[in-house]
């Protein structure tokens, strides 16, 4: 059966997503994960894979859109139904905007169709097949809506699913479902972007944002990062993810550099070590005699340090 040249379909209808969104709707994984600063595109990339589904010559197929409530749910299917009646009305079957409902005849002549639905009630997401779901504000849901009602829908017809949200906490299942993606599980793609990589936000704008908003809040919701609570997460040493041993021997202490990127203190292999307290503060305990230590000084980012003065260190 041929398949959908999406590309094609955009340029048709106008849509030229940018360089970002291209990666997402380019790629052919099972379970597709966007974790993306607010304003990314997210909702502008589910509207046109939810749209280039219900075309696609495929044999009847049904799929949901699903946000944590019917409001967020409506931002997404309202445009699917005002491209479907604007671009393809010949191929409306049945349009229901009260029912949030439409069914259309796809490119293979075969029945398609897309609900609306809400994670509020996560009961009333069982029951039927799918072949394709999207997940919109998805770090906002209950584990379980994922893991016990909606993957089971795709089992039987080996479906597909896109599963999108600006960055909560680096402990729930939306994070553990990014971490696949960038393990190279397969079956799994997941990207990461700022909000500034689309091109139509202004940069100046996002960064008048930062002064406003507290620094976990800041490059959570425009820097689309996991930010855990021992403070944001180094892209280079990882700082701030992985477990950081706090206490060392003398010996270890000796080897220990800093962080190029974020200037925390990593030890011989490269990995961080302390502890951020809660005034700011990285700490790291040593045993052994303090006044033969070399001095390894390091700074705080200094949106994160809250006060604390660039440079100061505590060992204990």
């Amino acid at each position: 059966m041929a398949k959908l040249d999406k590309e094609r379909l955009f340029a048709r209808i106008g849509y030229e997503p940018h360089e970002g969104q291209l990666f997402v709707h380019r790629s052919n994984a099972k379970r597709r994960v966007v974790a993306c600063g607010v304003r990314w595109g997210k909702t502008t990339v589910a509207v046109h894979e939810a749209l280039a589904a219900l075309l696609s010559p495929t044999a009847p197929s049904r799929g949901w859109v699903v946000s944590p409530s019917f409001a967020t749910t409506n931002l997404i299917v309202e445009q699917v139904f005002d491209l479907l009646k604007k671009r393809f009305p010949h191929r409306i079957i049945e349009l229901n905007e009260r029912r949030r409902f439409a069914a259309i005849e796809n490119l293979a002549g075969h029945r398609a169709e897309v609900w609306a639905k809400s994670a509020h009630r996560p009961a009333a997401l069982l029951g039927e097949s799918l072949d394709w779901v999207i997940l919109d504000e998805a770090a906002r849901m209950k584990s379980e809506v994922w893991n016990e009602h909606l993957s089971q829908r795709l089992v039987d017809r080996d479906g597909w699913a896109l599963i999108a949200s600006t960055p909560w906490r680096n402990d729930d299942w939306f994070h553990d479902e990014f971490k696949r993606g960038q393990g190279g599980e397969p079956g799994y793609a997941s990207w990461t972007g700022p909000t500034t990589q689309n091109p139509r936000i202004s940069a100046s704008v996002v960064d008048a944002e930062k002064a406003r908003h507290p620094p976990e809040v800041f490059f959570r919701e425009y820097g689309g990062e996991f930010v855990p609570d021992s403070g944001r997460i180094c892209p280079t040493c990882r700082w701030g993810e992985i477990d950081t041993p706090q206490i060392l021997t003398e010996d270890d202490w000796m080897k220990c550099t800093t962080c190029a990127d974020c200037g925390r203190p990593i030890d011989a292999e490269g990995k961080p070590v302390g502890m951020l307290r809660f005034d700011g503060v990285v700490t790291v305990q040593v045993y052994g005699r303090a006044g033969d230590y070399p001095e390894v000084r390091y700074h705080m980012d200094p949106v994160l340090a809250a006060g604390v003065e660039a440079g100061e260190t505590s060992t204990q």
